[in-house]
């Protein structure tokens, strides 16, 4: 069923809203349940895990989550990992946002997880794909590139205080091999995606909200390929965990204060797989092939600290309805 769009002529940006009900039916199978992959399906946003919005670079985007900044500091593009399933809501805007999001000339993205309430709800999702599930043809083998897939992923919420305080709790595991064609190694990926969080209402007008979330990710041969020989082969580790706490209230019908505090700390660890730190790289400039043992060694951190507080005004009746918005943010 198709409905006629209604010009707002409150808003001045450009944005889509991906609901819980969308995101039910964005990701069909195995591939592509990630909040960036999503982003694609918004007019002028081209590329895969990093878009480009309206031409920009992929650097150019700014990533928050419930509100709090997690780009990542290092390389400008997205900083931390999701269960898909824990996903309330990604709000996407692409032209004409607010001063508060004045450090992104691409698009920016906010997502919003999802939170308890009075009755208990949860979810169980499992997915699973391997090449055993194709067919050889006379211009196809499976067996050149075996690849298999493990994604077991959970939610669970409810109250633990009715109408005070509720909890909400999600796990993600994903486990994946591919051998590139060629290759005589096997990328090897596993990581984990988690998120607790605590809903507390004070009173009518109070409430504080605290979580921690965290994606851990352990690779072997990350640059698995045919041009590079296993004792090339990479060894990375990456992920983090934030912090984050959020107090809002309601002063008045018409005034509400916010403040909100995030700890981020991420890193970023790539050796040679095989321990060997004093042997060379070496290329064949011929082929381009690498041998000898992993070119680069890498140990940086990702962090970030956030401290962040705005007040509204919703004023009526001063040439019309309005909505004035001002803060002060610490971002380190």
């Amino acid at each position: 069923v198709a409905e006629t769009s209604v010009v707002d002529p409150t808003q001045v940006s450009t944005s889509q809203t991906f609901t819980d009900d969308y995101l039910k039916y964005a990701a069909i199978g195995s591939v592509n349940r990630g909040y960036q992959n999503v982003l694609t399906q918004t007019a002028g946003v081209a590329g895969d895990d990093n878009p480009n919005v309206f031409g920009s670079t992929l650097g150019e985007n700014a990533y928050f989550v419930d509100g709090l900044d997690t780009t990542d500091p290092v390389t400008a593009t997205w900083g931390t990992n999701f269960n898909f399933d824990a996903i309330q809501e990604i709000s996407f805007q692409t032209g004409g946002f607010e001063a508060e999001y004045g450090r992104a000339t691409g698009g920016v993205v906010n997502l919003i997880t999802k939170s308890g309430g009075n009755d208990f709800s949860g979810t169980f999702d499992i997915r699973y794909r391997s090449t055993s599930f194709y067919q050889n043809g006379d211009h196809f083998d499976r067996d050149t590139n075996p690849t298999k897939f493990m994604n077991p992923a959970m939610t669970l919420g409810g109250p633990l205080l009715r109408d005070s305080l509720w909890f909400f709790t999600s796990y993600e595991d994903i486990s994946s091999q591919q051998t590139p064609a060629g290759s005589p190694a096997t990328r090897d990926y596993n990581g984990q995606n988690y998120i607790g969080k605590l809903t507390w209402q004070l009173n009518p007008n109070w409430r504080v909200v605290g979580k921690l979330s965290g994606d851990p990710a352990d690779i072997d041969h990350d640059e698995a390929d045919a041009f590079a020989a296993l004792e090339a082969g990479e060894h990375q580790k990456q992920g983090g965990q934030i912090y984050q706490a959020e107090l809002s209230g309601v002063l008045s019908p018409n005034l509400l204060w916010s403040v909100q505090a995030g700890v981020n700390r991420g890193f970023l660890e790539a050796t040679p797989q095989n321990g060997d730190v004093t042997t060379a790289s070496h290329v064949n400039t011929a082929t381009g092939a690498l041998y000898g043992a992993y070119a680069e060694v890498e140990d940086s951190d990702r962090n970030r600290d956030e401290l962040k507080t705005n007040l509204t005004w919703f004023v009526d009746k001063l040439a019309g309805t309005h909505e004035l918005k001002a803060g002060l943010e610490y971002s380190k």
